[in-house]
């Protein structure tokens, strides 16, 4: 007994020994400090290690952590099965431990905070299992940014991709991070496909080349930037209007040009008929109750009709000496300033101004104006100051009635669904309106949040309830054009549910109806100038043998610059005087004894210029078969002679812009011969001009790239392609070999055979050689990074040996400290 006592006294001597030295070790303190929690779980999950960080996470004092079930005390219900499942698995065998883990723990409040692990199983000196260390990071607040970032995205990508507008970012390269729907569907492209690549590699060069320089004018200049760019689509290029925006970084740097583009296209075409028909609605304009004026960019009045003379009290030479400015109320020349700023952007504004007459009156105007071409806009105004002066009787304090401002192309509200008891849709209350929907629909966002749309506008027709709870309940997104009787405007509506519930909606709304009114007008006027054109195709003349004119159409009075009374009725010296009178005579005498007709060209000067008619003399035969007059049909070939002209020009050009270019270019037949070639083509293979027109292509061409070259230029012969362009080598005189860039087209005869093959010629020897360096360089960068990933990842597994002994050696501690208690207890029963 007292030998088993004297063992157990030495045993105890030599825990104390080992434990003294293993506190040496500063890991209880680094436990203590460590800036994650530490949780040790016994096989049975019983807490029995907490470090300070555990106490702060999970609110307990650790005498309240240390002993207790981990999975009944400190963990969500929902998730208790789950965990103690994969818990009891690892300590079974069944599992290798997860060495990360994420899951949500209980604090002390009943609030959920979700833990980043890393686990580790401690085994005794046997190779037993008996715990597991459990190392965890609080990751709540990065977790809940990480989802409301993706909720953000989600939102704004939801809205970019529903819009009609075309968007996109791009780096300061010019290579794009992003697109939206609109700009896949109308370049046939994807998001994903479109990373990394430039306009360069998408449009042609010329278009890219103008994309870049805006972008770089964004980027240099780091403020927003509205213009207008030509952009192709699947039916031809499109103008649109491009608004350039710089996005920045947190640290205030720029790092992208994010671009809206909107189609303005019909617009353009509607603006480019209506200059058209200006002078076909002069007199409508000139006849119009209400006061016409149409301004230069500046503001300067060039022209103006009766009307607004009557208004404002000025001659008509009076108001063409004048700007719309030099007519405005003092007060109100800065909102005329803007009015007229936001017709030059947007091509149309509306608005109610006042203006001082040739009296010195103050009156109040209404202002409808349009943007009919790039330097000419039209405005239509009407008095209103009867209505103005009562409505300012009424209230002092009524300010003066809002006009709408056209300055943001689209307007978009967020809508909250409202549905009766048996969940059918009946109404929809307002969210959240931007300003461009204010501007369209009078209202205030502030006025009408959480209102439903009866309560703003009671008559609000049922068409709009069935459109909307459809898209509310399906969640298909619609789109249609629909009036809207209480704003008495024809909207663009695209409507669509970017939630999977059908709690909310959105839409995006256009204001169409000033357009509609211009297709309506322009159709109307097509109509009218269309039947007065099938009636007077040309301009048709009756002339008897003597040269008195008996008849005369309004087509041909027009193209004499006149009407057919001022015509009629007259002889040929009358009307052109003797040097001419002898030709004319002539040529109705020939007329009148040939059965065949006879095609005249003449130059005449009119008022307006110089202008080329193609006349046809045709004798009119009475019913005895005897000529009775000569009839002389007229067309205006002006623009064909001009045509011709500028053909003439144009191939002068040409020539000199094949002698010049600073690319070669080659003509050759359809055996390669060579036709003729340009100074550039000669100065990239050295030879002469004298030696190269011998010459076939084959000749020059390196051998290996012969077969395909030939293959290529046989299906332009043949029709299957019209041209086709490759890199290909050439072989200089000296013997040296050329990169070329080729591009291959052909040109066709009047038979419409091809009869010449056109070839463009780039040298990029240079950048041929310095693509080559690049690869070679890059290849070595690789070499680099891989020699670096190896040395990284030995360092790494250096780390987490050390963490393991770390760790280790404090739990090896608490087992000796174990033991020595238990070897305590006995001594106190032995000395019992």
């Amino acid at each position: 007994m007292a030998k088993k006592y004297e063992d157990l006294i030495r045993e105890i001597k030599i825990l104390k020994k080992r434990i003294a030295e293993l506190e040496k070790n500063p890991t209880q303190h680094y436990l203590s400090v460590a800036g994650n929690m530490f949780i040790v779980l016994n096989k049975d999950g019983v807490v029995t290690l907490a470090n300070k960080k555990a106490t702060e996470v999970l609110g307990y004092p650790e005498s309240e952590i240390l002993g207790r079930n981990w999975f009944e005390h400190f963990l969500p219900k929902n998730q208790v099965e789950k965990v103690k499942n994969v818990f009891d698995n690892i300590c079974s065998g069944k599992l290798e431990p997860l060495e990360f883990y994420e899951n949500p723990v209980i604090n002390a409040e009943g609030n959920e905070r979700i833990i980043a692990w890393h686990n580790s199983i401690l085994k005794n000196d046997n190779g037993t299992f008996y715990e597991i260390l459990s190392s965890g990071v609080d990751v709540t607040e990065t977790r809940q940014a990480e989802e409301a970032l993706r909720e953000s995205e989600n939102k704004y990508r939801s809205i970019l991709d529903n819009t009609s507008q075309a968007v996109f970012i791009k780096d300061l390269e010019g290579k794009y991070l992003y697109i939206n729907k609109v700009f896949e569907q109308l370049h046939q492209i994807t998001n994903a496909e479109i990373q990394g690549l430039t306009d360069f590699d998408i449009f042609s060069k010329d278009q890219a080349t103008q994309f870049r320089k805006h972008d770089k004018a964004v980027i240099a200049e780091k403020k927003p930037l509205v213009l207008e760019e030509f952009v192709p689509h699947p039916d031809g290029m499109h103008t649109v209007l491009s608004s350039k925006i710089p996005l920045y970084n947190n640290d205030g740097t720029i790092y992208a040009v994010c671009g809206i583009a909107t189609d303005i296209t019909p617009q353009k075409k509607i603006e480019s008929k209506l200059r058209e028909s200006e002078e076909k609605f002069r007199s409508y304009i000139e006849d119009a109750p209400d006061g016409v004026f149409v301004a230069d960019d500046n503001g300067k009045y060039k022209e103006v009709n009766q009307a607004a003379c009557k208004i404002t009290g000025y001659t008509k030479k009076e108001l063409l000496s004048m700007g719309i400015t030099d007519l405005l109320h003092p007060e109100d020349i800065e909102k005329g300033i803007q009015h007229f700023s936001s017709l030059a952007n947007d091509g149309y504004a509306s608005a109610e101004i006042r203006f001082v007459t040739k009296k010195g009156e103050i009156r109040f105007w209404t202002v409808d104006a349009v943007k009919i071409s790039t330097d000419r806009f039209l405005g239509f105004v009407k008095d209103i100051t009867v209505r103005k002066t009562a409505e300012l009787a009424l209230s002092e304090n009524r300010n003066e009635l809002s006009h709408l401002l056209n300055s943001m192309i689209n307007a978009f509200v967020i809508f909250e669904s409202v549905f009766d008891k048996s969940g059918k849709f009946i109404s929809y209350r307002f969210e959240y309106i931007n300003k461009a929907y204010e501007d369209i629909t009078g209202v205030k966002n502030n006025e009408v949040k959480g209102k439903t749309v009866h309560e703003v506008w009671p008559e609000t027709e049922p068409e709009w309830i069935k459109r909307y709870g459809n898209v509310a309940l399906t969640g298909k997104t619609d789109t249609f054009e629909l009036f809207h009787e209480p704003t008495g405007k024809l909207y663009h509506c695209r409507v669509y549910r970017p939630w999977d519930n059908n709690k909310k909606f959105c839409v995006i709304f256009e204001d169409i109806t000033q357009q509609k009114q211009a297709e309506i007008k322009l159709k109307e006027s097509e109509e009218k100038h269309r039947v007065l054109l099938e009636s007077a195709g040309a301009g048709i003349g009756y002339w008897d043998l003597n040269g008195k004119l008996i008849l005369f159409n309004n087509l041909a009075a027009k193209l004499m610059g006149g009407k057919p009374e001022d015509f009629v009725g007259k002889n040929i010296r009358e009307l052109y005087g003797d040097a001419v009178y002898l030709k004319y005579m002539d040529r109705l005498k020939l007329a009148a004894g040939s059965t065949k007709s006879k095609d005249y060209e003449d130059q005449v000067q009119l008022q307006e210029g110089t202008k080329w008619f193609l006349s046809t003399y045709t004798r009119i035969l009475g019913n005895n078969k005897q000529v009775k007059g000569i009839q002389i049909i007229s067309k205006d070939i002006t623009d064909r002679k001009l045509a011709d002209l500028a053909l003439k020009e144009s191939e002068a050009k040409f020539k000199g812009i094949f002698e010049h270019s600073n690319i070669g270019i080659v003509l050759s037949d359809n055996e390669g011969n060579i036709l003729e070639v340009n100074k550039e083509f000669l100065a990239l293979l050295g030879h002469s001009r004298e030696d190269i027109i011998k010459m076939n292509i084959r000749q020059f061409t390196h051998p290996d790239d012969m077969p395909f070259e030939i293959n290529m230029v046989n299906k332009i012969i043949s029709g299957e392609i019209n041209d086709f362009r490759l890199e290909k080598r050439y072989i200089h005189k000296n013997g040296e070999i050329m990169w070329a860039d080729l591009a291959l087209t052909s040109r066709k005869n009047a038979q419409g055979k091809i009869d010449m093959i056109i070839g463009m010629v780039m040298d990029v020897t240079r950048q041929k050689k310095a693509a080559e360096e690049i690869k070679k360089h890059h290849e070595n960068l690789e070499k680099l990074v891989a020699e670096r990933t190896t040395e990284l990842e030995k360092k790494n597994e250096e780390l987490m040996r050390f963490n393991k002994l770390f760790i280790g050696r404090e739990f090896r501690i608490k087992e000796l400290r174990d033991k020595l208690k238990e070897l305590e207890n006995k001594i106190k029963e032995s000395e019992k």
